[in-house]
């Protein structure tokens, strides 16, 4: 009972004032709902509508439409003409715009040069990708006019079996488009999500803000003799660092939820992890922090040097362990030296699962951050003298 009144204490110290809840709780949670909205958007934006002109009478450009509508899943808008088409791409009413020439058809089964016109105002990397698929698709439909040609000579005349060499084409091209066996791509999203690190690296350094408040709250109790009064009430060593834990641990899982609450819920991010998991490499993240907390509280003799955690601990070990930019992008010896934080575990705990591996592929990660707050922990439980005043 002893330790949860103490809990409740620190809790009530730390988010007693405005200022607790806007460092705390509010100032967290915006800054990390900013970097999902510009850095993780987990929301695709549909393809740009395509805009064409068909000028063809024949069966190439509606086969070339088709495909493009079908397969691509492209919206397609008609335009009322080729200066009209060309003038909606100029006012960037739309990105893209396709001219099928008249006798297109024609043109394929003689072996002529005509192909697909391209309207586009800046080149972008959708764009690309779909002229590259109608250029595909315009020699698909090349192969099969000369394919048609080439019947056409061994037969040793214009209209075998009865038919002309339109008709034969658009038969050809009609069954391609009924294709017994077809292609079917299934995105099953075994990719790591945009911006995901990045939104990882802001939790994690929010997180480690908490062992700042605790270390302020250990100096303030032993500059005050609070810590040295507790120490010699009629309760157990054991009850008092219990309530100093539990305080400490409530205070950021109370973070991490309102942070899952919103990134989650209400902006509907995907980190492509199960919640239950996400919520258990934050909570072991968390027990480094508190650790981490009680090592240096126990380090730090004066409360004005207190400030000095966030310059000296917090902001280079979250450059350090990959929280703002990928780990592989610096020298190999800062790649080492990064194996001995604890934002780089976590990260990679959290990108394990959200690459498409399992839970045992990131057990090894988990593993390291609990002997790392293990650690931490009996440190700090050491070098804690209670009874020692501040400078």
């Amino acid at each position: 009972m002893n330790s949860v009144w103490m809990a409740w204490n620190l809790i009530r110290r730390a988010l007693g004032s405005f200022r607790g809840v806007l460092s705390y709780l509010i100032l967290p949670v915006a800054i990390v709902s900013g970097a999902v909205g510009l850095l993780g958007s987990g929301i695709s934006s549909p393809p740009a509508p395509v805009g064409y002109v068909n000028l063809d009478a024949g069966p190439a450009g509606e086969r070339l439409l088709g495909e493009l509508g079908q397969r691509e899943n492209r919206e397609l808008s008609e335009a009322s003409g080729e200066e009209t088409l060309r003038q909606a791409v100029t006012d960037r009413d739309l990105a893209f715009g396709i001219v099928i020439p008249a006798d297109y058809s024609r043109s394929l089964l003689s072996g002529g040069s005509a192909a697909p016109i391209y309207y586009q105002l800046n080149p972008t990397e959708d764009s690309i990708l779909l002229k590259l698929t109608l250029d595909g698709q315009h020699r698909r439909l090349a192969d099969a006019a000369a394919l048609i040609r080439s019947a056409e000579k061994e037969s040793g005349n214009a209209a075998a079996g009865g038919m002309s060499a339109e008709t034969r084409f658009a038969e050809l091209l009609k069954a391609q488009g009924s294709e017994a066996v077809k292609t079917v791509l299934t995105d099953e999203q075994l990719y790591p999500r945009q911006g995901l690190n990045n939104v990882i690296g802001f939790t994690l350094l929010f997180l480690m803000g908490l062992s700042g408040t605790c270390v302020s709250l250990i100096l303030e109790d032993r500059r005050q003799g609070t810590m040295a009064r507790v120490y010699t009430a009629p309760t157990s060593s054991l009850q008092i660092a219990l309530g100093n834990f539990l305080g400490c641990f409530a205070l950021g899982w109370l973070q991490i939820a309102l942070l899952l609450l919103v990134t989650r819920g209400l902006l509907r991010y995907d980190y492509g992890v199960p919640v239950w998991l996400h919520a258990a490499v934050l909570t072991a993240f968390m027990l480094v922090t508190i650790g981490l907390a009680s090592a240096v509280a126990g380090l730090v003799r004066n409360a004005d040097n207190a400030p000095m955690l966030n310059t000296l601990i917090i902001t280079p070990t979250c450059m350090l362990g990959g929280c703002f930019w990928p780990i592989s992008i610096m020298p190999g010896y800062l790649q080492t030296a990064s194996n001995f934080v604890p934002q780089k575990w976590a990260i990679e705990a959290v990108q394990r699962i959200a690459d498409g591996g399992s839970l045992s592929e990131a057990a090894l990660p988990l593993l390291i951050l609990l002997l790392m707050a293990f650690v931490l922990l009996a440190i700090g439980s050491v070098i804690l003298k209670p009874g020692e005043s501040a400078a």
